[in-house]
C-alpha cells in the first residue's frame, strides 16, 4: 500500500456473524471494492420511498430481513429496525407482514 496523506485515509470496520470484527486501512482506491456491495445510507437523498419500496417489493420473506441486508441499506442494525418496526406499527412476525406486501401511503 502506497503512504497517503491524513485526509485520504479511511478506516472500515467489518464484522462476520458471531466473529470478530476486522479493520482495514487502506487508500480510498482500495476500497471500492467494498462500497459498491453497499446500498445507500439511510438519510442519501437518493433512497426515496418509492426506491425502498421497490426494493422491498422484490424480496420475498419478513420484513425485518430485508431491512438488515446491507446491500438494501447500508448501516441498518438489528436496534434501528426494531425501533423503525415498532414506529410503523410493522412487525416482522405477523404473518401479512412480508417485505413483499408493503404499499406506499396513498
Amino acid at each position: 500500500m502506497n503512504p497517503v496523506s491524513r485526509t485520504e485515509r479511511k478506516v472500515k470496520f467489518q464484522s462476520a456473524p458471531r466473529l470478530v470484527g476486522w479493520v482495514v486501512l487502506a487508500d480510498r482506491s482500495a476500497l471500492g471494492h467494498l462500497d459498491c456491495r453497499l446500498g445507500p445510507e439511510p438519510f442519501e437523498r437518493s433512497l426515496t420511498a418509492e426506491r425502498l419500496h421497490a426494493a422491498l417489493a422484490r424480496r420475498p420473506g419478513k420484513i425485518k430481513n430485508a431491512l438488515l441486508d446491507q446491500s438494501l441499506v447500508a448501516g441498518l442494525g438489528d436496534i434501528y429496525v426494531d425501533e423503525g418496526q415498532g414506529r410503523t406499527r410493522i412487525y416482522s412476525e405477523h404473518p401479512r407482514t412480508r417485505s413483499d406486501g408493503i404499499s406506499l401511503p396513498g
